[in-house]
């Protein structure tokens, strides 16, 4: 384990990769040893899916864990092919291209434009009525009538 730390495959993890697998390492020895098998509301403690698809994905290629991704739930087990990884500098191509090789999840429909909810809602309201609209968490908006 020693070792490992100070392999340049561990010195460019993320901050998040780096407690997703201190959590993974946890459930393994929880489990008895050899693999974990772990469900996304376990992995909830560690964070949001955003953190914990990338993270895995940087994992498996720098050779810290074998994953074997199901549906439902995600097969985790140590292993030691991060010894093949020769330096830093090939640690973080690795770790890059692991994060970027596939898109994050789409977390909501981005909503239709303003003016055709306006104008799908103008029978709703009374006429005179006016609309404003206030942004929520980024991706949704939300209509109010003052009268």
């Amino acid at each position: 384990m020693a070792d490992r730390m100070k392999s340049p495959a561990y010195e460019v993890l993320r901050a998040s990769s780096r407690r997703l697998l201190l959590f993974i390492e946890t459930e393994i020895a929880r489990q008895g040893g050899g693999s974990a098998t772990i469900y996304p509301d376990q992995f909830r403690v560690v964070g949001s899916i955003r953190i914990i698809v990338p993270g895995l994905d940087e994992l498996n290629a720098l050779g810290l864990l074998d994953v074997l991704r199901y549906p439902k739930r995600a097969v985790c087990k140590l292993s030691d092919r991060w010894r093949h990884i020769a330096s830093r500098h090939d640690a973080v191509d690795i770790a890059d291209a692991a994060r970027a090789k596939r898109p994050l999840p789409v977390l909501a429909q981005p909503q239709p434009e303003a003016a055709s909810v306006s104008a799908c809602c103008a029978s709703a309201a009374p006429e005179n009525a006016r609309r404003t609209a206030t942004v929520v968490n980024s991706t949704r908006m939300v209509f109010s009538l003052h009268g």
